[in-house]
């Protein structure tokens, strides 16, 4: 047997090399394997999500435009406020976007903090009350 510091002679013509030994660790507990770490995904996934929206809602703008001079004039106005809903779209699209990557920086930054993902919540029971409470 050689050792790790001597080259191993190199076999006869015909024969199969002889590799020098390693020593190998010992045989321990299996090592579980690691779960998959969702935040990730659900943040891939609201990015694409994202993403998806503002091309189709950019893509429907530009097409209807192109063919602003084929409508009716009744449906321009239809038109008109679907083009503003749309680029309002776009623009929280594009807000959402960079609120997600302010997230994602910040948790890069201080891996103590446990990123989350945005919510937005509306609490329309004030307006609600005051449709309802008007005189009739």
């Amino acid at each position: 047997m050689s050792s790790p510091s001597t080259p191993v002679p190199p076999a006869p013509p015909g024969a199969a090399p002889t590799l020098p030994l390693t020593p190998t660790a010992p045989p321990g507990p299996p090592v579980p394997p690691v779960p998959p770490d969702w935040r990730k995904h659900a943040f891939d996934f609201l990015g694409d999500s994202t993403k998806q929206l503002i091309t189709v809602a950019t893509g429907i703008v530009t097409i209807t435009i192109i063919f602003s001079k084929d409508l009716l004039p009744h449906a321009r106005i239809s038109a008109l406020c679907a083009w503003i809903l749309l680029t309002i779209s776009v623009i929280f699209g594009i807000w959402t976007l960079y609120t997600l990557s302010g997230i994602l920086y910040e948790a890069a930054a201080d891996p103590t903090i446990t990123p989350k993902l945005p919510t937005v919540t509306c609490d329309l029971s004030p307006a609600l009350k005051s449709c309802l409470s008007w005189p009739a």
